[in-house]
């Protein structure tokens, strides 16, 4: 049923349009989690590990509602 529907849509249709914010969030949480790995292994800084994985956190929980927004 699913895949009739969708081989009947154009391919056109079937891609979203996300916004540049949109972006930005994906490239922060990415920055932000590369930030959490290097600090976690390679440095003292406790507190700023902690602070950019809860940061990484939220960021990710807000690009998942968003995207889960779409229409």
């Amino acid at each position: 049923m699913v895949a009739d529907i969708i081989l009947k849509e154009s391919p056109s249709e079937l891609i979203m349009e996300l916004s540049g914010a949109w972006y930005t969030l994906f490239v922060a949480v990415s920055f932000l989690g590369i930030s959490t790995w290097y600090l976690r292994n390679f440095t003292e800084k406790v507190n700023l590990m902690r602070f950019c994985a809860i940061l990484g956190s939220v960021c990710m929980l807000g690009l998942v509602i968003w995207t889960w927004n779409l229409d």
